[in-house]
C-alpha cells in the first residue's frame, strides 16, 4: 500500500498543478484545449514534413498554414456577413417583432423554451452577425491574445507535445498506464472523426443546400449555405466572441 501511494503521489501532484494552471488562466483555457486537440490532429503531417527539414521549421509550416486557413476562413464570413447585412437586420429584426408580441407565446408553438432564453439567443445572434464589428472592436485586445496563445499552443504542442506526454506518461503508475494508454488511443480517435466529419458536413450541407434552396424558390441561394459554411468551419465562432 505504501509503494502504491509513493507511486500516486508524483501522478497526482502533476494532475494538481495543471488543475491549478487551467483554474488560474480559464480566460484563455478555451484556446490551449483548440490548440492541443488540432496539434493531435496535425501530428501526421508535422511528422511527415519534419523528414524534409528540422521540426522548428515543420512546426511553424503547420502553424502557419493553419494561420492561412484561419485568415480566410475569417475573411470569407466577413465578406458574406457585408454583403447581406441589409437581409440578416430583417431577419434578426422579425424574430425580434416576433418576440416582443405577447400573442407569440414559444410555449404555444410547442417550444419548451422560456422568452428571456430566446431573447439571450437573438442577443447573442445579433452581436454576431450583425452588430459583428462592434462585437469585435469591443472585445479586440481579449480576442488578440486568445489568437495568439491558441497559435503558440499550436506550435508548441507540434513541437514538444510528444516529448510532454512521454514525460506525462513516465509518471502514470503502472496500475494506470493500461487505461490511460486506452483514453489515449480513444481520445486521438476521437478527435479525428471530429475534424473530418465537421468538415466533410460542412461542405455536404453547403453543395446540397444551394440546390435545394433554389428549387424552393428563396432568392439569394447562395447566402444561408455560405453562411452555414463560414459558421462551420471557424475555429473561432464559438470561442473568440465574447469576453465571458
Amino acid at each position: 500500500m505504501k509503494q502504491l501511494y509513493s507511486d500516486l503521489f508524483p501522478f497526482a501532484l502533476l494532475v494538481i498543478l495543471i488543475l491549478v494552471g487551467f483554474i488560474a488562466f480559464w480566460s484563455v483555457a478555451d484556446m490551449v484545449i483548440l490548440g492541443a486537440s488540432l496539434a493531435v490532429v496535425l501530428i501526421p503531417l508535422h511528422h511527415r514534413i519534419s523528414e524534409h527539414t528540422l521540426p522548428e521549421i515543420s512546426a511553424a509550416i503547420v502553424t502557419f498554414a493553419v494561420f492561412l486557413a484561419g485568415s480566410i476562413m475569417v475573411l470569407f464570413t466577413y465578406l458574406v456577413l457585408s454583403s447581406n447585412v441589409v437581409i440578416l437586420t430583417e431577419l434578426f429584426g422579425t424574430i425580434g417583432i416576433w418576440l416582443n408580441n405577447p400573442a407569440t407565446n414559444p410555449l404555444d408553438f410547442g417550444i419548451p423554451v422560456a422568452k428571456a432564453t430566446l431573447f439571450d439567443l437573438l442577443n447573442k445572434g445579433t452581436a454576431l452577425f450583425v452588430d459583428y464589428q462592434t462585437t469585435l472592436l469591443g472585445n479586440l485586445s481579449l480576442i488578440a491574445f486568445k489568437i495568439f496563445v491558441f497559435f503558440v499552443s499550436l506550435f508548441s504542442l507540434l513541437r514538444w507535445g510528444e516529448r510532454l506526454n512521454m514525460k506525462f506518461t513516465s509518471h502514470v503508475p503502472e496500475v494506470l498506464s493500461g487505461y490511460f494508454r486506452k483514453l489515449s488511443g480513444v481520445t486521438v480517435d476521437t478527435l479525428y472523426a471530429i475534424y473530418i466529419v465537421q468538415i466533410a458536413i460542412a461542405a455536404l450541407t453547403f453543395f446540397m443546400a444551394i440546390p435545394v434552396f433554389y428549387l424552393l424558390g428563396y432568392g439569394n441561394v447562395i447566402f444561408i449555405p455560405s453562411s452555414l459554411l463560414s459558421v462551420s468551419l471557424s475555429p473561432f465562432s464559438g470561442h473568440l466572441s465574447y469576453s465571458s
